[in-house]
């Protein structure tokens, strides 16, 4: 356990690679029973079977894989699948069959463990895929082949995954101890424990994995990792916990029984209580636990029923950065409790009293008056403080701490206020003698304040991921046949949504079709935002959020909005084309005379406009459908001298201007992939040898050092994205099938070669060389759509959520930035510069709301 972060990276390339290489053998060849790897020292063994499926419901639907997914393990995972999935396609390899893969926690040592993966093999056909997955020398492959345990850096990790091939399993561990824990337990004749095969019997069809815990294992390996009077109020039943696991997208569900240990007493129907979320207790309290009393113990001397009719509830939580404090209360008919505080008060004349908003708070003289009167043989408090409010009897060892529940009860700022906590209990909760909750979120500095020094620097590597976590729910019941039960669910953090941060929000009337596009206000300085509707009306909005005019266009807007200043004089206009016509307008929504400029074929891509000398002398180019390439200035008129070669075929992309040297060159990528590189009056230039076969996109141009320099970063029809030279030089950057959207290019290392940025599924990606990072795994499908976000001194992006109507915008790393996501996932944009005045950001709905923001980021 002190090596668990590595244990994690390692073991998840392991369950990744066995999987996909085994999970494509023959489907009729027998199978090994994988279970008789598994070492009687496991503390838990999770089981997943049809595991192709089951990794994709997990990433696909489960709220939880948006948190664990940004950890390193999970992240490394998610590539090595990705990776190996798509390599299959490409290959056009039949669908695989799903194996089921084994994965133990092993104990090794009093605080060590390690982690075991195990896959049946039905057939070695694919080992150059294992090889890929794992860059796998032949030699090494022939040693695991011939049974040999072999020490191998996968992925490049500088952790060793131990291998192992025997009996007809794969082994995988991520030490050399685990790996021979396994390899003697296959060697052994012994049967299988038969506690293990009874649990492995009540395990259930239909659901998305199996985890077997040893009880008293685990206990044992986490409880050398706590305190010493921690570990030794843990009370765990023995034997062993059958789990069926299923995947919900809110939360993380298992439910099964605990076979082998002593019989339990079958309480009744009646003696299953559900977890309550009581209104006596401050809203700050992160863990719960209900536990059955027997009624006996809760029967004062010479009376013949009990006083309190329910479970016995313990509340923790935090207090500052003092010592955690414990609350204790039981849920009772009121009516006989007032009477027996009555009588615990005139029988004993040294209870403490005290006034507290109408309610009175006391303190019996001795322990013994609260068992005689109430029956309280279990309140584990020396001289606890009591009080009646709410039909509730509630018991604290501090009056302070009695008063703050008080406070909740009468200020409506207690527990079963907090909706986080109501919802995920009422839903998850069922009838049961014990129940325990926890805020696991919340709850980092009860469990770091519970810990050994080495969990205590443990959760602080963690603590990013614990954050993220919500609501933990364990709960324990027989039933009528005497059966052990328990259901444990985990939740992904649902945060309630952070105070608006919105300045204003506007209504276009109809849903966006291009834009935002954000500009700058010349007379005040101030920002506007620019936008077109499906109706093709043009609304420019004011800085305050008021639509500042609206006037109707021919068609949709073409590539970006760009402001340009005709007269030179500071004043700016907006310069834009449609298919047949280009438009410059001034900040009043007004023509300017030579404008619109009608066109007399259509144009197949956005205009380009370049001001050469930074003179404000500007040149506009475009490509028309007819293969002519206009040039003409602001003032609508044709450049004198321009006399380019006609088109081959259609352009879909805007004229390039590139400077090599002390060289002008414009360059146009036609769709037949024969580039044209032209000087400023439309001369060809000789040079470019490359051409791009299938060209589907072309997403960047960069200079070189000379014309042959000149590096295009594009995409083919299959997918693929390469980067190429004009003197023919090309590498790959991303394989077939890995484009399915838009892309853009950003260097996230520093390395000064930028990365492909692209949205796959519901994931954030990165490619390189061949390679793919996933960045961020957002649990809902993203549109495929990646938009560079200005952020001073750093990479940001924009990912939409449209499903949830939702933006994120996310760092280099993937992760959202403060305020993010934020509403409206039909578009963004967002302002270059640091000014802190206004907005600057700015997202549109998909009803066609336009949504300003505050400064966030800086």
């Amino acid at each position: 356990m002190r090596r668990l972060p590595a244990i994690l990276l390692v073991a998840a390339v392991a369950a990744a690679v066995v999987w996909t290489l085994w999970g494509r053998q023959l489907r009729n060849a027998p199978s090994a029973d994988p279970w008789r790897a598994i070492p009687p020292t496991s503390a838990a063994v999770l089981e997943v079977p049809m595991a192709t499926a089951a990794w994709d419901r997990w990433t696909h639907t489960a709220a939880l894989w948006s948190v664990l997914g940004g950890t390193t393990a999970g992240t490394l995972l998610d590539s090595v699948f990705t990776r190996l999935q798509m390599a299959l396609e490409a290959s056009g390899a039949n669908t695989p069959a799903d194996p089921t893969i084994l994965a133990a926690w092993v104990r090794t040592g009093g605080r060590t463990a390690g982690l075991l993966v195990v896959c049946p093999v039905k057939d070695a056909s694919d080992e150059r895929m294992f090889a890929h997955a794992l860059r796998m020398d032949e030699a090494t492959m022939a040693r695991i082949r011939n049974g040999e345990q072999v020490a191998h850096t996968a992925m490049g990790e500088r952790h060793a995954l131990h291998m192992s091939l025997r009996d007809g399993l794969v082994l995988a561990a991520t030490d050399p101890a685990t790996l021979e824990a396994a390899l003697f337990r296959l060697a052994d004749p012994a049967p299988m424990d038969s506690n293990m095969l009874e649990a492995r019997r009540t395990f259930g069809t239909g659901v998305d994995a199996h985890l077997l815990v040893q009880l008293p294992v685990t206990q044992g390996l986490l409880g050398a990792f706590l305190r010493a009077e921690v570990a030794d109020a843990m009370h765990w039943p023995s034997g062993m916990a059958a789990l069926d696991v299923r995947v919900r997208p809110e939360a993380l569900l298992l439910s099964g029984v605990i076979i082998g240990g002593p019989g339990q007493v079958v309480l009744g129907e009646n003696a299953l209580q559900p977890i309550m979320v009581p209104r006596v207790l401050p809203e700050a309290v992160h863990m719960l636990s209900a536990r059955h009393v027997p009624p006996d113990s809760l029967m004062p001397e010479g009376l013949d029923a009990p006083l309190l009719d329910g479970p016995l509830l313990s509340g923790i939580w935090h207090r500052g950065d003092t010592a955690c404090t414990t609350n204790v209360w039981r849920v009772h008919g009121s009516d006989r409790v007032s009477d027996a505080l009555k009588a615990l008060r005139r029988a004993d004349p040294a209870c403490d009293s005290l006034d507290h908003r109408g309610i009175t708070l006391y303190r019996p003289g001795n322990v013994n008056m609260l068992r005689v009167h109430l029956g309280l043989r279990e309140h584990h408090m020396e001289r606890p403080w009591c009080a009646l409010y709410g039909e509730k009897l509630v018991l604290s060892p501090e009056a302070s701490w009695l008063r703050e529940a008080v406070d909740a009860w009468m200020d409506g700022t207690s527990l079963a206020e907090d909706g986080r906590t109501t919802a995920f209990i009422q839903q998850h909760g069922i009838a049961a003698e014990n129940s325990w909750w926890c805020d696991v979120g919340r709850s980092q500095v009860l469990l770091n304040s519970w810990s050994d020094t080495t969990l205590q620097r443990m959760l602080a590597t963690w603590e990013g991921t614990l954050s993220g976590l919500g609501g933990f729910l364990l709960q324990r019941g027989t039933d009528a046949l005497g059966n052990r039960l328990i259901s444990v669910c985990l939740q992904g953090a649902t945060q309630p949504e952070a105070p608006s941060a919105a300045l204003w929000s506007t209504d276009i009337g109809a849903a966006l079709l291009t834009g935002p596009f954000p500009v700058r206000n010349h007379a005040n300085n101030s920002r506007e935002v620019l936008v077109q509707d499906e109706q093709f009306r043009l609304h420019l909005i004011g800085g305050t959020g008021q639509i500042l005019w609206t006037r109707p266009l021919e068609g949709a807007i073409q590539g970006a909005v760009h402001q340009v200043d005709r007269f030179r004089n500071g004043k700016l206009q907006l310069l834009f084309n449609t298919a047949e016509r280009v438009h410059l307008i001034d900040r009043n929504g007004k023509d300017l005379e030579g404008f619109p400029y009608v066109l007399a074929a259509p144009a197949t891509a956005p205009l380009a406009v370049f001001d050469y000398e930074n003179k404000r002398d500007y040149r506009v180019l475009i490509p028309l459908a007819d293969g002519r390439v206009l040039n003409f200035g602001l003032d609508g008129k044709a450049t004198q001298g321009w006399s380019p070669p006609k088109l081959t075929g259609p352009c879909r992309f805007a004229v390039r201007h590139l400077r090599t040297g002390t060289q002008d060159h414009l360059f146009l990528l036609p769709d037949d992939g024969t580039p044209l590189v032209m000087d400023r009056r439309g001369a060809p230039r000789p040079g470019a040898q490359a051409s791009f076969p299938a060209l589907f996109a072309l997403l960047d141009v960069q200079a070189g050092v000379n014309l042959g320099g000149v590096t295009l970063t594009w995409q083919d029809s299959s997918g693929a994205a390469f980067r190429t030279r004009l003197d023919g030089g090309q590498e790959l950057m991303a394989p077939a099938g890995a484009l399915t959207g838009t892309a853009m290019l950003a260097d996230l290392d520093g390395d000064a070669r930028a990365e492909l940025i692209t949205t796959r599924g519901d994931s954030l990606v990165a490619w390189n060389a061949g390679s793919m990072r996933v960045l961020r795994t957002f649990g809902t499908p993203l549109r495929l759509e990646v938009h560079h976000a200005p952020m001073a001194a750093m990479l940001g992006f924009f990912v939409a959520a449209e499903d949830r109507d939702r933006m994120h915008l996310v760092d280099a790393g993937g992760q959202d930035q403060p305020g993010s996501p934020f509403t409206g996932g039909k578009a963004a944009a967002r302002w270059n510069g640091t000014r802190s005045e206004g907005f600057d950001l700015v997202t549109v709905n998909r009803n066609g709301r336009v949504i300003a923001w505050k400064r966030l980021v800086p």
